[in-house]
């Protein structure tokens, strides 16, 4: 698979790899969604932080896992 090239949250351009999960049944559950935003997501925005400037929205849907409140107090 090709890399995703871009800047998002860093000073600088950089690459990633692509990203696949999925649970037993073939969908995200709560483990998936958990694994997904720690592993792929938070590593795209590492100055985030609770400041004007450094915050991060995350818009999602309503599936398994996005109230977990202790993966939202990590976040």
């Amino acid at each position: 698979m090709p890399r995703v090239v871009g800047q998002f949250g860093c000073e600088e351009e950089g690459t990633w790899p692509v990203t696949f999960g999925q649970n037993e049944k073939g969908r995200m559950n709560e483990v998936e969604f958990e694994k997904y935003l720690l592993n792929s997501i938070v590593p795209l925005y590492p100055d985030a932080k609770n400041m004007p400037g450094h915050r991060v929205l995350l818009k999602v849907d309503s599936g398994p896992g996005r109230m977990n409140i202790r993966l939202l107090t990590k976040l």
